[in-house]
């Protein structure tokens, strides 16, 4: 927010500014990569998701739990790209190799939930970290709505749920025999948000949260590398 970005002493204008040049560059690539691949419809996600970042930023920020919610919807768009992108090859799969098929649908609704519960609980976790701040900006936000108990409360049930869908997601691929997968799992992924389980029982000042959230920017990194053992 505006008093966080005057807090480490830069001009506001450089933050516009810099947005403005990256977000022109992205839509430069989009345009560029619609045109090399033949799919304009695809390009109309880039400026979509600008748009709904600019609303967030305006009005959305400032509300309890549901600007939270669209971050965390968009952060799926990513993965979700890759179905549309491709999807008539994945038709094709589906009629050619309908075993290979359910693999691949059931990998992908994974990361499509990792993704969603991942950004979600780091939504969470950050309005705490900038509650201070977002109370002098004059923003209500979960965070700062509610007794800091229920609000941890509800982190919690959200890391239990993500736990959950990790130990499902490991069961199944140690079904399917992708051990290198599981053994990633077991030693990065999973220990990680177990810890920030634990942590989060305890967390109570800005350094806590700050924390909690860089261990979730590295379960979501994780996430991706796991990838490279799934194929």
């Amino acid at each position: 927010n505006k008093t966080s970005l005057e807090e480490t002493g830069v001009p506001l204008i450089y933050f516009k500014r810099t947005y403005w040049i990256i977000s022109t560059l992205g839509m430069l690539l989009t345009l560029y990569l619609a045109n090399k691949y033949d799919e304009w419809a695809l390009s109309l996600l880039y400026p979509v998701g600008s748009y709904i970042l600019y609303i967030y930023a305006k009005k959305l920020k400032s509300t309890i739990l549901l600007g939270n919610l669209l971050i965390a919807v968009l952060c799926i768009f990513p993965t979700l790209m890759i179905y549309l992108a491709e999807a008539p090859g994945i038709l094709k799969l589906k009629a050619s190799s309908p075993t290979a098929f359910q693999f691949f649908t059931r990998i992908l609704s994974f990361y499509l939930l990792f993704s969603f519960l991942s950004t979600l609980i780091r939504e969470i976790i950050k309005d705490l970290e900038d509650k201070e701040a977002d109370k002098q900006a004059e923003l209500t936000t979960f965070a700062n709505s509610y007794p800091l108990r229920v609000v941890l409360r509800v982190s919690k049930v959200l890391i239990l749920l993500f736990i959950f869908v990790q130990l499902c997601f490991c069961l199944y691929l140690f079904l399917e025999g992708l051990y290198l997968g599981v053994l990633f799992f077991i030693i990065c992924i999973f220990p990680m948000t177990i810890f920030s389980l634990l942590k989060i029982r305890s967390a109570k000042t800005e350094s806590d949260f700050n924390k909690l959230s860089k261990l979730y920017k590295l379960i979501i990194l994780t996430g991706i590398l796991l990838l490279v053992f799934i194929r």
